[in-house]
């Protein structure tokens, strides 16, 4: 066994000549670079650089023979002033040829001997790498206003009766998106934030448009109804006289202003400001205006001069002027003797749904479009403003379910006692809709009566048929309008099972037995105004058609009914029974 050297100990120095002249052809370039590969010299094999060791192992060795030598990767050093890029630049004048320049910060030159670029930072002063993100989205649109939704007397007037005749029992949240749907259905009721201050809205008399400030409901006054007020002509006049060197154009819409010397210059221009560039700060739209000195341009202003506007009051002010040569002298003669036709103030108001359309873009439209789309989505403030309203006009009102989902309908319901028998064709029919809750009221023939109508009509069916099938439609009529069987919107049927207790009532539950709970008085909702749009021909058309999606069994919701009336949040035992049944 051969003598190991201790490891605390250094081997001895070994004798070995290394030749470096087999170094001089060595290339690190691609082969590309290098020049065409002589013909004799054989391919390389890729088979056999898969045949090589993994880089970084290392192959065995035997114990004593110490550490394998590390092979030198560097470049192999070229003499200077040989390389061809040292022939081809010039030594600097008192720099010995052949040697490189040393730089003033003591960094080396570059390898390759090009001058390094100034002035720039260094990879290592560069800072942290900059990470592109997605931007956060806006945060929601806050309203500025507070809104809630009445019917229109008409249209509902009209959708009532249609519910009336048919019967149905509809959800409280279909008949508030039904009268959402359009905006001539229902009325807005508009107040200011608990916050804002003053608590204080500015109308536009001519048109009922709300209003935050009273400057705003002014200009829309001028800017949409300045002809219910004044009359307007245009006159001949002498063109301007004088030595105008420039006019000035305004940069957004490219009509000339007047030369900035003319003695009516500031008035042209907050005329033109008001009634053009209203969106626009005062001092953005003066950056945007520009100079202009073609004598072209200037002959076509003189020109532009002698036609000017005149505005006739239609209702003379007593000593004031009826003409004027302008917008704001006529402005402010009648904001000073008669601004109560045009603005005045309210702590609320109330308007037509179809005015939201007519509104001039702003944050009170923008609000007001933002509630209603929620409302339309989740019409839960609509639906409790609505259940006071249906109760004096007669309907049930009455929670259902445990997911405490509103129904209305114009009958009461009945619950048929335990041993309670009727006709022999009554209670036939009862019995096979409380076996089948849910059955739809159209598949009765086929499925109840085991009989089908033909294509060509219940003309064409035998009279025994004919006869079967009336006294079916006469059964069913008396059961749903006896209360005995609710038909739902969308036609399906359902009868609660036979219950023991007398029929409870939908609108008076009893709470004799429950403590906590009483009824609060009825309130009284003060008589909506008398609306402008007397006829809704359309409302009597779609109210048939009052809502035909998922049955009421079939709703899946997670939302959570709010009960604004007490009498509404509490179930008679026979009530529950019923729902549980359903």
């Amino acid at each position: 066994m051969a003598e190991e050297t201790p490891r605390n100990e250094k081997s001895a120095p070994q004798d070995v000549d290394i030749d470096l002249s087999s170094l001089n052809d060595l290339a690190l370039g691609p082969r590309w670079s290098s020049g065409p590969v002589p013909a004799n010299q054989p391919r390389q094999d890729f088979r056999e650089e898969r045949e090589r060791p993994e880089r970084g192992s290392r192959p065995a060795r035997g114990m004593g023979q110490g550490p394998a030598p590390r092979r030198d990767r560097r470049p192999p050093q070229r003499p200077q002033g040989e390389g061809p890029a040292d022939a081809a630049r010039p030594a600097p004048s008192g720099q010995p040829r052949g040697e490189r320049p040393q730089r003033a910060d003591g960094r080396p030159p570059r390898e390759d001997g090009a001058p390094r670029r100034e002035g720039g930072p260094r990879r290592d002063d560069r800072g942290p790498r900059r990470e592109f993100s997605r931007s956060a989205p806006p945060p929601p649109f806050k309203p500025v206003v507070q809104a809630a939704f009445y019917p229109e007397e008409n249209p509902f007037k009209l959708l009532s009766t249609a519910i009336k005749n048919s019967a149905r029992t509809y959800e409280l949240f279909e008949i508030a998106r039904l009268i959402l749907e359009k905006p001539d259905r229902f009325v807005v009721v508009m107040h200011p934030l608990p916050e804002a201050q003053p608590q204080t809205l500015f109308i536009s008399v001519p048109d009922n448009v709300p209003f935050l400030s009273e400057d705003a409901a002014m200009s829309h006054v001028f800017t949409a109804h300045a002809d219910k007020f004044f009359e307007i002509e245009e006159v001949e006049v002498d063109p301007p006289k004088g030595n105008f060197q420039i006019v000035n154009r305004c940069g957004i819409t490219g009509e000339l202003l007047a030369p900035p010397n003319y003695h009516r210059y500031q008035q042209i221009l907050q005329a033109h400001y008001s009634a053009r560039i209203g969106n626009m700060p005062y001092e953005r739209f003066l950056s945007r205006v520009e100079g202009v000195r073609e004598k072209e341009s200037i002959d076509q202003w003189v020109e532009k001069m002698r036609k000017q506007t005149r505005y006739k009051l239609k209702e003379a002010i007593e000593g004031a002027p009826s003409e004027y040569e302008s917008m704001e002298s006529a402005r402010f003669q009648l904001v000073l003797h008669a601004k109560e036709k045009l603005v005045r103030a309210v702590a609320n108001t109330r308007f037509e749904g179809k005015l939201i359309e007519q509104m001039p873009a702003g944050a009170v439209r923008q609000s007001l479009e933002t509630i209603l789309e929620a409302q339309r989505r989740f019409p839960l403030d609509t639906a409790n403003n609505l259940r006071g309203r249906l109760r004096r006009l007669g309907f049930s009102v009455y929670k259902k379910g445990s997911k405490g989902i509103s129904y209305v309908c114009a009958i009461r319901r009945a619950f048929r006692k335990p041993g309670e028998v009727f006709g022999e064709s009554v209670q036939q029919l009862i019995e096979f809709i409380e076996a089948h809750p849910g059955f739809p009221a159209s598949e009765l023939p086929k499925q109840y009566l085991g009989t089908e109508i033909p294509a060509e009509g219940e003309t064409a069916m035998p009279a025994e048929d004919q006869e079967r099938l009336r006294l079916l439609r006469n059964d069913l009529r008396w059961l749903i309008t006896s209360g005995y069987v609710t038909e739902y919107s969308n036609g399906k049927l359902f009868a609660p099972p036979p219950m023991e207790g007398s029929a409870p009532s939908d609108d008076e539950p009893d709470t004799k037995d429950i403590p906590g709970v009483t009824i609060p008085a009825p309130q009284v909702e003060a008589p909506a105004e008398p609306s402008a749009a007397a006829e809704q021909p359309e409302a009597i058309e779609e109210a048939p058609e009052l809502v035909t999606e998922a049955a009421p069994e079939a709703v899946e919701t997670t939302e959570t009914v709010e009960v604004t009336e007490a009498a509404e949040a509490v179930e008679s035992p026979a009530e529950e029974a019923a729902d549980k049944s359903e």
